[in-house]
């Protein structure tokens, strides 16, 4: 994963404070190299390529409709392998459906399908415990290399950046 956590008004310079930022929604564009993946705040709406054979990139394309300050908004890039999971909250009030997808450094799928198996029932229970729906329509939540966080998670308008250390394998228990 390149760049890291202390770098991040050079790939996206800005005012970042709530003080003096304006509330807007974004619209972010990220180029990456082909062997890499963007993951951002706010929805994807596409994925295209440009460049040619060798120095060929991809363009992810995000949107923020909700209106937010700009340091309300991260960018992770890197290698990395997704796990998508989309189904619906089941609290009775609200029944929204939530895109939810997980990221890792590839190596670590077994690992995050483990991890991340409860999320769905724990936005349910956040839904019924205030009694409003889940604030986004997507959530990200991307697991990186611990020497790149400041602390061990970073959260960010429906993307939450958590430290390998939180990945957990599923352990056999054998009963006799």
């Amino acid at each position: 994963l390149r760049g890291s956590m202390h770098r991040v008004q050079q790939w996206m310079p800005c005012v970042d404070t709530q003080k003096f930022s304006a509330i807007c929604p974004f619209e972010l564009q990220v180029s990456v190299a082909r062997d890499s993946m963007a993951i951002c705040s706010g929805n994807l709406i596409e994925t295209s390529r440009c460049g040619y054979a060798a120095k060929e990139r991809i363009v992810y394309t995000y949107t923020v409709k909700q209106q937010c300050f700009a340091g309300a908004l991260s960018i992770v890039v890197g290698p990395l392998v997704a796990l998508p999971e989309t189904s619906t909250a089941t609290s009775a009030a609200t029944r929204s459906t939530i895109q939810k997808t997980y990221f890792a450094p590839p190596g670590y799928v077994s690992e995050l399908a483990h991890t991340t198996q409860r999320v769905t029932g724990c936005i349910a229970m956040y839904e019924k415990y205030l009694a409003a729906p889940f604030p986004y329509n997507t959530l990200q939540v991307v697991y990186v290399p611990h020497e790149l966080l400041c602390t061990g998670m970073h959260v960010a308008s429906s993307l939450v950046i958590l430290s390998m250390e939180y990945l957990a394998r599923e352990i056999d228990v054998q009963v006799s």
